[in-house]
């Protein structure tokens, strides 16, 4: 079985870039927990089972409140327990370092942006 970090690693990938879209363009409609449910449910079955990816949970927030919460695939493949978004633990593995170089590299660019004593 694949390792599931290629997958979380594209999905918060798909979530910087979406944020950054939605934030510049004013022609978005609202973004409706439906929406979404309709979107990632197209969207998240077929690279599971594509890869070999016992399952996910996806959580979207806005403005600080839950707008989707939902598990996909298998907690427990064997006993054919679900996945869910609220309950399941999933260990996060070496991703973390991902997060934390990101984090580093816009410190780096954000410090050289700004000029001396300002």
């Amino acid at each position: 079985m694949r390792s599931p970090i290629g997958a979380v690693a594209g999905f918060a990938l798909l979530w910087v870039a979406t944020c950054g879209w939605a934030h510049t363009n004013a022609t978005v409609p609202e973004l409706t927990s439906a929406d979404l449910e309709a979107y990632l449910d197209g969207l998240v079955p077929d690279p599971l089972a594509r890869d070999n990816i016992a399952g996910a949970a996806i959580s979207v927030v806005k403005d600080g409140k839950v707008l989707f919460a939902k598990g996909y695939g298998f907690a427990d493949v064997e006993k054919r327990k679900p996945v869910t978004s609220d309950a399941t633990p999933f260990r996060s593995g070496s991703i973390s370092k991902l997060f934390t170089w990101t984090s580093v590299k816009q410190l780096r660019l954000f410090l050289r942006s700004r000029p001396y004593g300002s």
